[in-house]
């Protein structure tokens, strides 16, 4: 499949770099209509999966897991945000399932720090790292109406709901999974970064978090 850089950046954006899903895309078929037929159609491969996964993999606790997966597809959180957001009991229970996502791979823990001192902060957030999982839950779930419907047959994906705002919010993470080729084409050495996470704004007195 011979494809543009914007196109395979639109691949990575909903699949990552796992090479099971990439292999699902038809080679003969343009990039859009690749993903539309993989995430917008009726039983389609990236509608199910979803649900596929959490049966596999936390079975009888599946419901829960997913409930902590949702309170992070806004953004990073800390633990007791996501305890807050999900009505959680038990504080350890919960750090040990985030863990099994940690595992995973769904979920990365992101430790902070101070710009003063560059120093490592108490306090660390947790973010979905699975490019997939983010897209479910942000594209694929709300519209899931529609695709059932086949309401999506004949739209383009350019002008799907949350296709493009996605898209560019999943930048960052595409950068971050791969800064170590960034690094290098810009010839950074990674002995000369102190620290390096990606930002996240805080509230203070004149900033929301």
């Amino acid at each position: 499949m011979q494809l543009s850089h914007y196109d395979t950046y639109n691949l990575l954006s909903i699949v990552g770099d796992v090479p099971w899903y990439l292999e699902q895309f038809n080679p003969g078929v343009a990039a859009d209509d690749n993903i539309k037929q993989l995430a917008f159609e009726k039983n389609s491969l990236l509608v199910t999966e979803f649900d596929r996964i959490f049966h596999d993999l936390f079975n009888a606790k599946g419901a829960t897991y997913k409930k902590i997966l949702e309170s992070l597809k806004d953004g990073a959180r800390t633990l007791s945000k996501i305890k807050q957001s999900i009505k959680f009991a038990h504080s350890g229970t919960l750090s040990k399932m985030i863990d099994h996502f940690i595992v995973a791979g769904f979920v990365v823990k992101q430790y902070l720090w101070s710009f003063k001192t560059a120093e490592p902060l108490k306090q660390s957030w947790y973010r979905i790292s699975d490019l997939y999982m983010r897209f479910y839950l942000k594209v694929i779930k709300p519209n899931l109406g529609a695709t059932e419907d086949g309401g999506f047959d004949q739209v383009p994906l350019s002008t799907m709901p949350g296709v493009k705002t996605h898209m560019g919010l999943h930048l960052e993470s595409l950068l971050m999974q791969n800064r170590h080729l960034l690094l290098q084409k810009l010839g950074i050495l990674l002995i000369d970064i102190v620290r390096s996470s990606p930002y996240i704004q805080t509230k203070t007195t004149t900033q929301q978090g």
